[in-house]
């Protein structure tokens, strides 16, 4: 059985103020920024193991990380993540899916980068055309603007016509990429899974018992 987590007055204000002074941090066994609604305080051996909630003992973590290392220790986390890390990266499905996943993605991003540079062109067009409305040019000035406005007009076509294409083809890949996602999430749900069992983590994360 899972020791109850009942903290004293005096451990409660432990963690308030190791998280308030930690708060900044990253979390400790993943190393991603953490944000205020995705900050917790991990007890590094566990509570339920006799753990003290003391400095000392206590780190910053993300949901997902403090979720995941349950009732493990420190060194059994990390070997879980590691196990985790070995499935994942010879697991053929997961890798395929993973590739599908970031060429749809990129093709997002190639979108949006269109979009800011057909933008850019079109602030462009209106800073060329204010200076031909507004200034006093010589002959060879004029031509000059001229000239730049309609390699700015052709830019514009140009981008116009990769931003449609584009956007037919992440439309096309949108339906398939959330499939992809579903799947990619039931696989991962899988391998998190055999990994608990492997480690006796029971299914309210309490590591019961490690071998």
């Amino acid at each position: 059985m899972c020791q109850k987590r009942l903290y004293t007055q005096e451990e409660q204000r432990t963690i308030r103020d190791f998280k308030q002074v930690h708060k900044h941090d990253t979390c400790h066994y993943c190393g991603n920024p953490l944000c205020e609604t995705n900050t917790t305080v991990d007890h590094l051996l566990p509570y339920s193991r006799g753990g003290e909630t003391i400095a000392d003992n206590l780190v910053m973590a993300c949901k997902k990380c403090n979720t995941d290392k349950a009732d493990l220790t420190e060194s059994e986390y990390i070997k879980y993540r590691e196990d985790e890390k070995n499935i994942i990266a010879n697991d053929e499905t997961i890798n395929k899916i993973k590739i599908m996943m970031d060429t749809n993605n990129s093709i997002e991003k190639s979108h949006l980068k269109a979009l800011a540079d057909l933008r850019s062109k079109q602030l462009e067009q209106y800073e060329i055309e204010k200076c031909i409305r507004d200034i006093n040019f010589s002959a060879a000035d004029g031509y000059k603007l001229c000239k730049e406005l309609k390699d700015c007009f052709i830019a514009i076509s140009e981008i116009n016509k990769k931003c449609h294409s584009l956007f037919k083809l992440k439309k096309a890949v949108s339906e398939n990429n959330d499939k992809l996602r579903i799947v990619y999430d039931d696989l991962m749900n899988c391998i998190h899974k055999d990994l608990r069992v492997s480690f006796n983590i029971g299914h309210n994360g309490d590591a019961r018992k490690i071998s």
